[in-house]
Parts: C-alpha cells; structure tokens; sequence
C-alpha cells in the first residue's frame, strides 16, 4: 500500500472514530439564539409519562447576545421540549446530536428554524402543532362550540394536513423504521386528544359521547415504542383513556347501590383490579396502573387504598421511570400525612388584621378551604353548622374558614350577607404570598378540608366533608385521646 492510501486509510478511521465518539457518547448539544433578547431562562425539559408534568433536564439563561448553550445526556431518542421565556418549541434528540435553534421573535413561531441533526423532524413537529392551533376555530366558532357533525369535519381536514405534512417529510428525510412508526402515531395521538378535549367538557359523562367521537378516541396505538420515545401525547391519551375505558364504567356499575364518598374511597382498587384483569399488553397494564396510583395520590394523599396498590405495584413493576415519579408524589405526601407538624400559614382577617394558623395551637382545629364563588363548598356550610351545634360552647375545638378568594370584597359581603357563618375566618389570596395554603397542603381543588389536633399536627390531612357525617365523631375521638392521656 503507498503513502497516499496509507494516509486517506488513517484519515478515514479517524473520522469514524471521532464519528462514533459522538453519536455513542449520549450528549446532547442545542445551541439557541434569540437576537435582541437577554438574561431569559432557558429549559430543556420532557413530560413525566405518569405524571403528564413536565421535567426540567437542563436550566440556563440567554447571553447578552440573547445565545445559550445546552448540553446534557440522553440514552434514547426523546421527544422533548425548549422553553425560551414563555415560547415553546420542539426539541426532540437523539444521543449524540447537535444543532441548532433560532427565533427571530418569542412572540410567534414565524421566525423558528432548526439547523443540525434533527431539523427536519423538528420542523416538522412545529407544522403539526401548527395545525392544531390553526383548527381550534371553524366559521367564526371555537372547537367546543361546535355541533359534533361540525366537529367531525375539523377532524378530518385535521387529520388529512397530518397525513401530507407526514407525507411529505417521508419523502424528503430518510426516517428509521421506529422513528417513522412513531411520528406517524403523534399525529394519530393528536387526533385523539383533540377529540378528547372536545367531548369531555361537553358531555357529561361517556355514555352522553356520540358513537361517531368515541371510535376516534378508543382507537389509541398499542404500540411501546411512543413510550420508549418518551411522547407525551401518547401518555396524555392513556391518562384519557383511564378516565373514559376504566373510571367511567366503574362509577356507572358502582353507583347502583354505593355512595359517591365510598365510590371515591375505593376506585383506585377496584381500578387497579379492572386493569389487572384485562387483556390490554402488559406495557398498557404498567402505565394505566402508574397513572391511576398518582391520580389518586395528588388528589386523596396516601390513603389506605392507594397505598395498598402502590406497595402492589412497587413489588411487581421493574419501571424505575414510574417507580421514582410516584415516589415523588407520595413522599410529598409523607410530609404532611398523619403526626406531621401542620405547616404554618398566615391569612388576613375581615377586620384587616392578620392570624396565623398556629394561633389556634392548643385546640382541635377543622379547617375548611372555600371561596365565594365554589358551588360545592357553600353547599356544606348547613352541615359544617350542624356540626358546630354538636361543640357549641367547647372552647377546645375551632372552626377554620380559608377563604382563597381573589375579590376581598366579594368575601366580606358574604360575611356580612350570612349572620350564622361563624367560626375563625381569613382570607388567603395565592400566587401573591409566601406560604401558599395552596402548596403547602398539595391541593388541587377546592372545597377541601384538614383536620390538626391539639398541638398543632395533623390528623387527617384530607379529611371527611361536613355531609359526610363523619366529622363530629372524627373530632370527639382527639379530644378524647387527649383526656386520656392527661389522666
């Protein structure tokens, strides 16, 4: 061999060497340029397939020449995300790619561009999320308030720009066969949850949903690879389809001869129960039984019910993905289950002053968390009074009303209007202080109610409502502990 191939040989297994290092080393390189903007927070993030939320991977700030520089580790192609300020774009990678991405303005994608590996898909995943946008209105009319005949027909035209925006990125980028079944798919998933998005705020329940809507959003890809992609529309139409395929027929069997409370109570094992019992794949099993654990974890707290499925589900499941978010969700938990310190918070009272939660340490403390406008927690005022007769005059037990409304004077004229509204009030407005109520107790709606013993821990940190008839038993039996104890 001469000198010339010997050098053009050793050139080209450099080349391959430094190649391979690249693509086998798992970075992840984006480079981000927004000219004109600076010091904004830039995140990579990706959707947490149990949780739907989205996970940061990586966290910096635009230059002063409005650049950043992200770089970080993935062991498989990943559908994520890029946030600029409050612009969201598509960041989907590979191991080992790099490129690039450029916005001329944060205020519209006009101006988005992606150059590097990737690119094409990329930019083909915005024109998807473009035409999503571009179908919420049809002749003047929002999607949802629409006819569902009318409905059907934005589907279509929907679903015919997936196809050539699918089509044409087919025929010009060379696609692996799994990425090409996954990308095919999202535009499919999209479908589904644009449907679901439709139908579920406008019927009631799923026996009200049209035949013609429900063969689209029953229709959901049995296929993995969405979840080892890491496609959040993928999860997001599994967590719809525990609503519609699992809950829905459960509630409607159940409420036949059981209560709304013990219904509540119990669905997450007799969820886990349904899904064990099916011939869904054992992937579907897995994820359906991780989202219903976490559903009831962020609504009820650790329950005797949830947690009875989720040790189930610890000991069968090899998913440290979902093992590690449910973990999350239940050590949150933790810190406020029962025997916890109730964590403190202050509030203004209707005179303008303030109080603090722990200015009633030393009683037996039924907190209720309300607002004028929520329908449901008015409704239990008669009953929390029933109860109130039950320790009239017992200066050991104190009723506390949180009131989260917005509109202080909205909460005084109530007050004012409702004479036999009694009991220690304040108003908390959240998102505008420290020590949100909000936060602190990992709520997620309202009414909801907290029961906190005499020195101050909690009791039941989801406790019974008012018309539960529950309440007055529950508070005699801490007090009673108490005389107990003293003796």
């Amino acid at each position: 061999m001469n000198k010339l191939n010997t050098l053009l040989l050793l050139i080209l297994i450099i080349f391959s060497l430094a190649t391979c290092t690249k693509k086998d080393s798992g970075n992840v390189k984006i480079l981000v340029h927004a000219p004109g903007w600076k010091n904004l927070k830039v995140k990579a993030l990706t959707t947490d397939m149990v949780s739907l939320e989205q996970v940061v991977i990586l966290e910096t700030t635009l230059d002063s020449s409005g650049s950043a520089i992200l770089e970080f580790k993935f062991d498989r192609p990943t559908f994520g995300l890029l946030t600029v300020g409050d612009t969201e774009v598509s960041a989907f990678a590979a191991p080992g790619d790099e490129f690039e991405i450029f916005l001329d303005s944060l205020q519209n994608r006009s101006g988005l561009r992606y150059e590097g590996d990737e690119a094409e898909i990329n930019e083909y995943i915005v024109k998807c999320w473009d035409a999503r946008i571009s179908h919420e209105i049809s002749n003047g009319k929002y999607y949802f308030q629409l006819e569902p005949d009318e409905f059907l027909s934005v589907i279509d035209s929907l679903r015919l720009e997936y196809q050539n925006l699918f089509k044409h990125l087919k025929e010009n980028s060379s696609l692996d066969p799994p990425l090409s079944t996954v990308l095919e798919a999202q535009g499919n998933l999209a479908v589904i949850n644009f449907v679901n998005q439709y139908a579920g705020p406008k019927y009631g329940n799923q026996a009200e949903i049209p035949l013609s809507l429900k063969q689209i959003i029953n229709k959901i890809p049995k296929d993995s690879l969405a979840l080892q992609y890491q496609l959040g529309a993928y999860a997001t139409a599994i967590s719809q389809f525990l609503e519609n395929g699992i809950y829905a027929p459960l509630l409607l069997e159940k409420s036949k001869n059981k209560s709304s409370d013990s219904i509540e109570v119990h669905m997450p094992v007799w969820a886990y129960e349904k899904i064990q019992k099916s011939a869904y794949p054992d992937f579907w099993k897995e994820l359906l039984t991780a989202q219903n654990i976490n559903k009831y974890l962020v609504l009820n707290g650790i329950t005797p019910e949830t947690n009875y499925v989720y040790q189930k589900f610890k000991s069968t499941t090899k998913k440290d993905e979902y093992l590690n978010s449910l973990e999350k969700s239940y050590s949150k938990w933790l810190a406020i289950g029962p025997g916890k310190p109730a964590p403190d918070f202050t509030g203004e009272t209707p005179e303008g002053g303030k109080i603090a939660l722990s200015a009633l340490k030393g009683k037996v403390v039924y907190m209720d968390v309300w607002a004028t406008w929520c329908g449901p927690c008015k409704t239990e005022f008669p009953f929390t009074r029933k109860i109130q007769k039950d320790f009239e005059g017992n200066d050991q037990v104190a009723f506390l009303f949180v009131s989260i409304d917005e509109s202080i004077p909205d909460w005084h004229a109530m007050l004012k209007k409702d004479k036999e509204f009694r009991g220690v009030h304040m108003n908390q407005k959240q998102h505008q202080q420290l020590g949100e109520i909000w936060e602190l107790y990992l709520m997620t709606g309202i009414p909801r109610y907290i029961l906190i013993d005499q020195e101050g821990k909690i009791v039941e940190p989801n406790a019974p409502r008012p018309s539960s008839g529950r309440v007055t038993a529950a508070i005699k039996e801490i007090l009673d502990r108490k005389r107990i104890v003293s003796k």
